[in-house]
């Protein structure tokens, strides 16, 4: 191979590359496809089965939902509207999934697979006009789906998130046939997707704008590329005007007006709380990125791009973090991991699509980068289960000890729950007031739950202190009034939690 590519050369290639879904494909040999539509099949079940979870439950708001589906059904989503109208489809997949189901979590899971799903055929439509490798194109599938760099996207608080990355996806596909075919036909998807995916939720915004820009420069199309910018910061731009500016405006107590009541953060002070939050809680990201970097070095190195393709692009790997700023108006969220490994990742995500098909797709160079891709994203996947199977089986334990305790309790009474292990109450553990709509959803109305750390007991509730947000009351605001008697104690996997009645 020589070492560089002429400039003609190489925007020859980049054009070809573009146009080569158009062009017909070479014959597959039977077994070959057989193969890979077996693969298909693999990949979208891997992909449902980390995302269908029902023997898992609810967690966090998904509680709060579900209480309210069991008291007013459907009209509970009319009623939360007004307070979501900012991004007036964040409750929609949700509510779909609890129709399914008539309130339960098999619907909502059900949903949150099917977008997982969706994700995985749909980035491999995307990648048909620049990724000829079929491999490659399935690898990528899968990195999106799985998500090894956001365990989050794994429970059912995220699956707006999850909705907006599908929208991602689509933007991706159609913005690539606009850049291949000129075609302006090819930017209507394109702001659709944008529009509804933002709509659901708004965290990729900032990656979208910078999307559009890797997309101008790793394709090295000026006019075509600056008018994809333009037209994808016009769509963005729109729905952040709607969401910060015209509905708090509407509903002066809605989600987003909460939010920018407080003004934005200090720039400065944001990046700062991004990066230390990449820094401490975001390696698997952190591996992503370095790995885009290395790839469009080696093919900067290789001529396989232009030098002010791989500072460009190179500019924008460093800059991903940035992506993340989407959530400036709260600093609780730039201290999220959750949160801010999302945009972040979608973004590489779409770096490492730009530049996939300049990579090796034949040979031991090829075959160990698809091997290292796979392996990472299955353990990153894996890990993601283990994560939430663990907080699942922790919360199920405790519900099921104090509604054994609870049956015997009159129904105007309270139920308090004190933890001597400190553990109970994060997060993912039952943050109060979580006990109470658990209990009421699992085994229906009656006395109310309190969950409290005992007093001189350290609480370990490290996701919470990341924020961080308070979470438990001391126990002795609570045990020293009059009326309150021992029931009983349980053993968790925790520790030690004794159950008080008061009257």
């Amino acid at each position: 191979m020589t070492s560089s590519l002429t400039s003609r050369e190489l925007n020859d290639l980049q054009v070809e590359e573009l146009h080569a879904a158009d062009q017909p494909a070479p014959t597959t040999p039977a077994r070959a496809v057989l193969l890979r539509r077996v693969l298909v099949v693999l990949g979208g079940l891997a992909v449902a089965g980390l995302h269908f979870r029902p023997w898992q439950g609810a967690m966090l708001e998904d509680w709060n939902l579900a209480a309210n589906w069991e008291a007013d059904g459907l009209a509970s989503l009319y009623a939360s509207l007004p307070a979501t109208l900012g991004r007036p489809f964040h409750l929609l997949p949700h509510y779909l999934g609890m129709v399914l189901s008539d309130g339960g979590v098999l619907g909502p899971y059900a949903v949150l697979a099917a977008v997982g799903v969706a994700q995985f055929f749909v980035a491999m439509w995307a990648l048909r006009p620049l990724v000829e490798c079929w491999w490659t194109r399935w690898a990528l599938g899968l990195l999106i789906a799985l998500h090894p760099w956001w365990v989050a996207g794994d429970v059912l608080r995220f699956m707006p998130a999850q909705v907006s990355v599908l929208g991602v996806v689509v933007w991706l596909g159609a913005s690539l046939r606009f850049l291949g075919t000129g075609r302006s036909l090819w930017s209507v998807p394109a702001v659709i997707a944008v529009v509804v995916g933002l709509l659901t939720y708004q965290g990729p915004a900032a990656a979208l704008v910078m999307a559009s820009v890797v997309l101008a420069v790793s394709q090295g199309m000026p006019r075509l590329g600056a008018k994809l910018v333009l037209v994808t910061t016009a769509a963005v731009g729109a729905v952040l005007v709607w969401s910060i500016i015209i509905a708090p405006r509407v509903v002066p107590d809605s989600y987003e007006s909460r939010l920018m009541s407080g003004g934005l953060t200090d720039p400065v002070a944001s990046v700062r709380a991004v990066l230390r939050t990449l820094l401490l809680h975001g390696g698997g990201l952190l591996i992503l990125m370095a790995a885009v970097a290395v790839a469009v070095i080696a093919l900067g190195l290789h001529g396989r791009l232009r030098p002010w393709q791989v500072w460009g692009l190179l500019g924008l790997v460093a800059a991903s973090p940035l992506a993340a700023l989407a959530y400036a108006s709260n600093t609780f969220h730039l201290n999220d991991p959750e949160r801010v490994v999302l945009p972040v990742g979608v973004l590489l995500w779409v770096v490492a699509c730009s530049v996939a098909d300049r990579l090796p797709a034949s040979g031991a160079v090829a075959r160990g980068l698809l091997a290292v891709a796979l392996v990472a994203t299955a353990l990153g996947a894996a890990a993601g289960y283990l994560r939430w199977a663990a907080y699942s089986s922790a919360q199920d334990e405790l519900i099921t000890a104090v509604a054994a305790v609870r049956e015997d309790v009159p129904d105007d009474a309270t139920v308090i729950v004190e933890d001597l292990s400190g553990r109970y109450g994060d997060v993912y553990l039952l943050l109060p007031p979580h006990l109470n709509y658990a209990l009421d959803v699992e085994y229906g109305p009656g006395a109310d739950g309190v969950l409290c750390t005992a007093s001189g007991v350290l609480r370990d509730h490290p996701d919470a202190a990341l924020f961080p947000i308070v979470t438990t009351s001391d126990c002795a605001e609570y045990l020293t009034a009059a009326g309150t008697t021992y029931l009983g104690e349980a053993m968790t996997e925790f520790g030690l939690v004794r159950f008080h009645v008061a009257r």
